[in-house]
């Protein structure tokens, strides 16, 4: 059975569940996790919350605690090591209760600052919507390297040229906090969709959409790697 818990209380503090909303949201979370040698969490430090945010979190932290990972190695032995955690939750409303359902999990490194890139002006005259995938490299000493992108846009382009340097731009600036097993950072490689919308189309709703199955909130980076793995299935919290 999957791993839910009754939120009653979210009828009243949170503004998701008004009268005429949907009657099921998804809810990002993310957390610095340092992981022992044996697996278990030895320590859980949730990122910025809201209100909403942290009933959510009191409600799912014990199961959370009670996952088994398989920590990073120092020389194929196990070595504590402190980790980023994304969770993908979902609240759905039902009768006079809300359940709150532990969709995905991730580990790996985690966004720290991300600034947006500025749209290209000519595109955005044109009301031309595009989205680039950057796969960026973070070497062991926090440097941010673009190693790929791939291209995506509303329609036939002239402006890909302006949507690819945008993104290049964007990603200088931008700041992670690495894994570290042992006390030592891991360099590492992520994900990152740049979406540039400038009309709520069907085109840009596919995005979304997509966006929204990712462990990760929409817009932010996604680990491609990991000293840690998840033996426990996020689902059950078994």
């Amino acid at each position: 059975m999957r791993a839910w818990l009754l939120l009653s209380l979210l009828v009243l503090l949170s503004p998701a569940f008004a009268q005429d909303a949907p009657r099921s949201v998804d809810l990002w979370l993310g957390a610095e996790v340092t992981i022992d040698t044996d697996g278990r969490i030895a320590s859980l430090e949730w990122k910025e919350q809201s209100d909403t945010d942290r009933i959510v979190i009191d409600q799912i932290e014990p199961i959370v605690r009670s996952w088994e990972f398989v920590p990073g190695t120092v020389d194929g032995v196990p070595a504590v090591t402190r980790t980023g955690l994304s969770l993908r939750t979902r609240i759905v409303e039902g009768g006079d209760a809300i359940s709150v359902y532990i969709e995905d999990a991730s580990t790996g490194a985690s966004t720290t600052s991300m600034h947006p890139p500025s749209y290209p002006g000519a595109a955005l005259r044109d009301r031309v919507s595009a989205e680039v995938i950057a796969e960026i490299e973070i070497a062991a000493d926090g440097a941010v390297v673009l190693v790929g992108t791939r291209f995506e846009g509303s329609r036939d382009t002239l402006h890909r040229r302006q949507f690819l340097r945008a993104a290049e731009d964007a990603v200088r600036d931008w700041e992670f906090t690495l894994e570290e097993v042992g006390g030592h950072p891991v360099a590492t490689r992520m994900s990152v969709p740049i979406t540039f919308c400038v009309d709520p189309s069907g085109w840009c709703r596919q995005r979304e959409r997509a966006a929204a199955m990712r462990p990760v909130a929409p817009g932010q980076a996604l680990a491609l790697e990991s000293a840690v793995s998840l033996k426990s299935d996020p689902r059950t919290g078994i």
